[in-house]
């Protein structure tokens, strides 16, 4: 303990003050003169043993954070004071007015006590104000005045310079705080430090009633100040008389400084005398001579709510620690409690027992604590509920074999594709992929996976992880989910569930009605293990659950003495709540999130293999979640993060990046053990259910996978179907992009493939709107009708089909392309939208449009294969239109090259016939599209004879006809208002 008297010193050391050498001086004057004069009142002494304990006293009641808090001056007041606070008892025989003495005595003899001049005043007020009953000074002192101006009045009230606030050689002083301590300090000196020794007195002479008292104990955890004594059945009847009178005096002190104590941070409210014989108690002043006293307990824990608080953090350790065994530490409770204080947690748990013994404090419910069983090593709740039995981990699974999935879906859709594709299973109907399982042939022994989920903070481990379980439980032969999150707690988790639609069938807006739909089948489906105890459950109970379990103790807040190896501590709880599963014999899936947190160091190589095989051994499955922490030092970072995938048999790793400042979050399955997996960094997103931006063309929500771009084009690719022949309704003199009908170059209509590619390239104002829809209606009349699609990126143009320019024989379709409806935008957030063009009996061009904005490629091709599928048998041909949007509107469209060729590459593996608007760039068309084009239409802007006309040239590269004959091409408006489009030889 560093005591006031060795700071000041040290202070000195560093020639801070030198004040220490003042007080030196002032001890030297003191012990050799007025100290010995002082003598001893009723067998106590007044001198040098009395300064002494008051110095000690105070010492023990200020902690050292607070001592460092005064300055060197109001250390030098303090020590001062307590030394010559009682000099003026040698010239007083007016009981308290020695105090009154003693102030008077320093201002008239400060030289000789070698008191700073500067200081005297100071001094002077401080050993005036020991005797005050606050710290206002009284009213009827006589020598105010001419004898003494350090106290005065004004208004009628009182006022001294105890209540200044100063600065002495820029040190702070705080008069009122030093006068608070010295009376408290002085106040509770009763004790046989105090009191002359009985060899000393004479033979037969009785010793002072302080002997009796041991020690005195300033309680900061029970907010009390303690005299401590062995028995009180040693006192006499005149002792205990004095004893009362002390410690009401000592309330007395507690009550009228509270104030300026309160302000210092010592909160003590009560004085007890503290009895160990014949069993420990306390006692107030009133009931030491009360024959039927009552032990009193520390008024902080006499609070009912502080009480309560321990006893709820009890009951939510017993209830969620599952198959605990032995005892909680008591740095469990005080981190649970948040009270991050270990001795008022071990303080308030034995009051606790106490009450369940002698049924103080009625109002507190005990009934459903279980008995309180405390030790040293910590505390444990007996109840008769619980059961020890267990399983051996070595033994089989609670399940046959049989019944044992080979694959185990997590039910997001595309990330069960990117974990275990099989395309000929999944054409079949057979298998939607997931976390691959196999039963080895051999031993038969189920190869549970253990899947890391990592990355870095806000990126999605939890969301995934609990939308994983979400699904888990909700299957109709699902799994019971035990979820052990060590950095939230479960009523958090419920709340973020409560936001989620993981336990409905099918996804959709929300509205109150709904919201309350979901929060219901948030509580049937999950069972919070600090509100029903683990002992509580039974098989059927715990079927398709999600049950939030806790292990202890949680490292969130740093506790001096804390358990030393939390891991061990967790390690075996984890074992024993593995064991408990086991003897339910249901399917369990286990989450631990995250393993980072497991303990306060990072785990160790031996350490992670000992926690996952718990799981190998037990053959239950397990996801864990590894926080990366970025910018940490990879020496202390990747030897962990290695050892963690070195074991687990499935990794799955979230990243963000920065792409045009957008925020791209990625999902990548970097190790799957025992089958291939799609390879590549995958779009993700976490989506609100409230999310309207697709509406009905991703409706999803929560962790949503979008397979990469390079993705989309090998099965693109390898899905492609062989397109057929159709008619071209145009003819071949004016627009040859196809081949002749069996080969005769007489029949004007052509045949081209179904699944065949146009570009119409060229500057603006060329009229390729015009060619394009034209070549979109191309189809014979008699021909069963099928729709046309239109993709735009411009949703602020107004598209007017009938009044687009239409070539002669297509003019029969002049009245089919009215608008049917106004554009389907349900929400201003809408990214994607619908119209529809047609007769009253017929929707021929539906116009699918996309708003400007961040729309991610791998985003875009989703919704674009969804719709197609959609409709898929209803649609024949597309038309895009126009790359100058992309450049404009949607630059991260237009910042993946490789964007518009899987768009091609999807419409052909659909077999459909399509139509690309290219808009040039700088006179240069699009590369990328036209790489992947069969067919290129070029418009070029030429003059001849003093006119600027649009010229058409083709290369069909599919049939191998590259025609470099330039075609006029023009629209004229008819006397009906409408246009024709005319393509004319030169």
């Amino acid at each position: 303990m560093l005591r006031f008297r060795d700071i000041l010193k040290e202070r000195q050391e560093s020639t801070q003050t030198s004040l220490y050498s003042a007080l030196d001086e002032m001890q030297k004057v003191a012990n050799g003169g007025f100290s010995a004069l002082l003598g001893q009142t009723h067998k106590s002494y007044n001198g040098g043993p009395h300064c002494a304990n008051i110095e000690a006293h105070l010492d023990r009641a200020v902690p050292y954070h607070l001592k460092q808090q005064f300055s060197s001056t109001e250390i030098f007041l303090l020590l001062s004071s307590i030394l010559v606070h009682d000099i003026g008892k040698i010239f007083s025989n007016k009981g308290d007015d020695h105090s009154k003495e003693s102030c008077l005595k320093i201002l008239k003899n400060w030289p000789q006590i070698k008191i700073p001049e500067d200081l005297v005043q100071w001094l002077a007020v401080l050993v005036c104000s020991h005797t005050w009953k606050n710290p206002n000074p009284p009213t009827e002192c006589q020598y105010r005045g001419n004898q003494c101006v350090l106290c005065g009045k004004s208004g009628g009230q009182p006022y001294s310079q105890l209540s200044c606030k100063d600065y002495y050689q820029e040190d702070l002083v705080r008069l009122e705080w030093l006068g608070a301590l010295l009376r408290l300090g002085d106040e509770v000196d009763h004790q046989k430090e105090r009191s002359i020794k009985p060899w000393v007195l004479k033979e037969g002479e009785e010793t002072s009633w302080r002997y009796l008292i041991n020690s005195v104990i300033f309680d900061t955890v029970g907010e009390c100040i303690k005299l401590k004594t062995l028995n009180l059945d040693r006192w006499n009847k005149e002792n205990k008389g004095y004893l009362k009178e002390a410690l009401e005096k000592i309330n007395n002190v507690l009550r009228g400084w509270k104030s300026p104590l309160a302000e210092m941070g010592l909160n003590f409210s009560q004085s007890f005398l503290e009895v160990s014989l014949p069993k420990p108690a306390l006692y107030k002043a009133s009931d030491i001579d009360d024959k039927n006293r009552k032990n009193r307990i520390e008024p902080r824990l006499d609070n009912p709510a502080l009480l309560e608080h321990i006893k709820d953090a009890m009951q939510r350790l017993d209830n969620a620690v599952i198959l605990k065994e032995g005892f909680f530490s008591w740095e469990d409770l005080a981190e649970e409690s948040r009270l991050g204080n270990v001795t008022v947690s071990k303080l308030a748990a034995e009051r606790l027992r106490s009450i369940q013994t002698t049924g103080d404090l009625p109002d507190l419910k005990l009934s459903d604590l279980g008995t309180i069983v405390i030790s040293e090593r910590g505390w444990m709740l007996k109840n008769n509920l619980k059961t020890n039995r267990r399983t051996a981990l070595s033994g089989s699974m609670g399940y046959s074999h049989e019944k044992t999935p080979k694959v185990i879906y997590t039910g997001i859709e595309k990330l069960d594709e990117l974990l275990c594709p099989n395309k000929e299973r999944k054409r079949l109907g057979l298998y939607k992929g997931g976390f691959y399982a196999p039963v080895t042939i051999k031993s038969g022994k189920w190869m549970a996976p253990i899947i890391a989920i990592e990355g870095s903070s806000a990126e999605g481990k939890t969301t995934l992880s609990l939308q994983i379980g979400c699904n888990l439980v909700r299957r109709k032969k699902g799994w019971t989910c035990i979820y052990y999150s060590l950095e939230k707690n479960p009523e958090s988790i419920i709340k973020l569930l409560d936001g989620r639609n993981y336990f409905l069938e099918k996804n959709a807006n929300q509205d109150d009605a709904k919201e309350n739909i979901i929060k219901d089948a948030v509580k049937k489906s999950i069972i919070n293990l600090e509100k029903n105890s683990w002992y509580e459950l039974n098989k059927e109970k715990i079927k398709n659950k999600l049950i939030l379990a806790r292990l202890s103790p949680r490292p969130a807040i740093k506790i001096k003495n804390i358990t030393e190896n939390v891991f061990e501590q967790r390690y075996s709880e984890l074992k024993q709540s593995l064991e408990w599963a086991r003897s339910k014999k249901k399917k369990i899936f286990y989450f631990i999130d995250s393993l980072t947190a497991f303990s306060n160091e990072s785990l160790s190589r031996v350490q992670a293999y000992r926690l996952l095989s718990l799981f190998e051994m037990a053959e239950t499955p397990v996801i864990i979640t590894l926080e990366r922490r970025r910018g940490m030092d990879a020496d202390k970072e990747l030897p962990y993060y290695d050892y963690t995938r070195y074991i687990a048999d499935i990794v799955i790793r979230l990243d963000h990046e920065y792409v045009e400042n957008y925020y791209k979050q990625t999902i990548e399955v970097a190790k799957t053990r025992y089958n291939r997996h799609i390879l590549g960094k995958h779009l993700l997103k976490i989506k609100s259910p409230r999310s309207e931006g697709t509406g009905e063309y991703d409706n999803r929500n929560g962790i949503v996978v979008y397979h990469s771009i390079h993705h989309h084009i090998v099965q693109s690719r390898s899905e492609r179907r062989r397109g057929r022949n159709m008619l071209l309704d145009i003819p071949a003199a004016q627009l040859p992009v196809g081949e002749p009908e069996g080969g005769k170059k007489s029949i004007a209509s052509q045949t081209i493939k179904s699944d065949t590619c146009i570009v119409i390239s060229g500057p603006l104002g060329g009229h390729k709107f015009a060619m394009g829809v034209n070549l979109l209606l191309r189809t014979k009349k008699t021909r069963a009708e099928k729709k046309k699609l239109i993709v735009s990126f411009a949703e602020e143009r107004e598209i007017k089909l009938k009044d687009v320019a239409l070539l002669k024989q297509m003019k029969l379709w002049r009245d089919k392309l009215k608008p049917q409806d106004q554009p389907k935008l349900k929400s201003p957030n809408m990214k994607v939208w619908e119209q529809h063009f047609g007769d009253e009996k017929y929707n021929y061009i539906t116009l699918l449009n996309f708003r400007l904005g961040n729309i991610m490629p791998e985003e875009f091709l989703h919704i674009f294969e969804c719709y197609l599928d959609k409709n898929k048998g209803e649609i024949d041909s597309l038309l895009f239109t126009d790359t100058a949007q992309l450049r404009t509107r949607f630059s991260l469209l237009n910042k993946e090259p490789l964007f518009l060729p899987a768009v091609v590459d999807l419409i052909k593996s659909q077999g459909l016939f399509s139509i690309f608007i290219d808009v040039m760039e700088n006179n240069k068309p699009n590369a990328s599209l036209m790489a992947a084009a069969d067919c290129r239409i070029y418009i070029e802007k030429r003059t001849m004879k003093s006119k600027l006309s649009n010229y058409i040239r083709i290369e069909n590269v599919r049939g191998k006809d590259y025609d470099q004959d330039r075609r006029l091409i023009s629209a004229k408006l008819l006397k009906d208002k409408h246009y024709i489009l005319k393509i004319e030889k030169i």
